[in-house]
């Protein structure tokens, strides 16, 4: 969280600023029941941009990039407005790493590039009510039954998020 509030990038640190204000709303007015059962249809995503979606767009179902529309035969609408949330900057950078040799049981330091998150940026998405194209496929549809996958999902989820021990 420091990350964001402390982002070289002006449009970052309005982003986050927005989601701290968005956490307080959805406390202070009563919404989080509304706001849990809206966490349940964005398992993919995390909290926090989960909260931005709610906040841009309370009525959303389904999200998505640009170009994941693209690909399923989707366009967005002209004139929509996106979603603005956080994506991550990944970088590659080079690292020195101890390996030891199998056969001979020598540790030496190699470098190896590998990919990391050096900070985050704004990204956007949009709804599927925010596009038009080819119709999406439909899943099976589940049985509704009560404390299922979906009740587990949201009782984990507040489980990692919870500041306070749960019983």
């Amino acid at each position: 969280m420091k990350r964001l509030a402390n982002s070289k990038d002006q449009k970052v640190r309005e982003l986050y600023n927005r989601l701290i204000e968005g956490v307080r709303e959805v406390l202070a007015e009563g919404q989080l029941a509304e706001f849990l059962k809206f966490i349940s249809r964005f398992r993919e995503y995390s909290l926090h941009n989960t909260l931005l979606i709610y906040r841009q767009r309370p009525h959303a179902t389904m999200v998505a990039g640009l170009r994941t529309w693209n690909s399923l035969g989707r366009r967005v609408k002209k004139g929509e407005k996106g979603i603005a949330i956080f994506a991550p900057t990944i970088r590659k950078v080079r690292v020195a790493v101890e390996e030891t040799d199998p056969e001979t049981g020598e540790v030496r330091v190699v470098e190896r590039e590998e990919e990391r998150v050096v900070g985050f940026h704004v990204a956007y998405v949009f709804d599927v009510s925010q596009t038009e194209g080819k119709p999406l496929p439909q899943p099976p549809e589940e049985k509704k039954v009560p404390g299922g996958k979906a009740a587990r999902y949201i009782w984990d989820r507040l489980l990692k998020v919870s500041p306070f021990s749960v019983r």
